[in-house]
């Protein structure tokens, strides 16, 4: 299950979600924390739209602090067979 399809299962059974994003303080002094506001209609009727939602909602906070963003996570280690390698 990914990440998208568990929050949206946790979600059903569950009174929403609450965005949280954490960054790190300068000079490693500690961390800030900031709450969105809660989404609403999530899940929603379409797991490709709740997707979309959360993936425009991730590349929106990168934009606000790139330097904060794990650049060098590899998301996808693996390919299927002959396929090329993202990396």
């Amino acid at each position: 299950m990914g990440l998208v399809q568990a929050t949206a299962h946790r979600a059903e059974h569950a009174e929403g979600i609450l965005p949280l994003v954490v960054r790190q303080l300068p000079g490693g002094k500690g961390y800030v924390a900031r709450f969105y506001p809660a989404w609403e209609n999530y899940p929603g009727a379409s797991l490709e739209q709740d997707t979309r939602r959360m993936n425009a909602f991730i590349e929106e906070r990168v934009r606000e602090i790139p330097e904060q963003y794990l650049w060098t996570h590899r998301r996808f280690k693996t390919r299927p067979a002959g396929d090329a390698g993202y990396y």
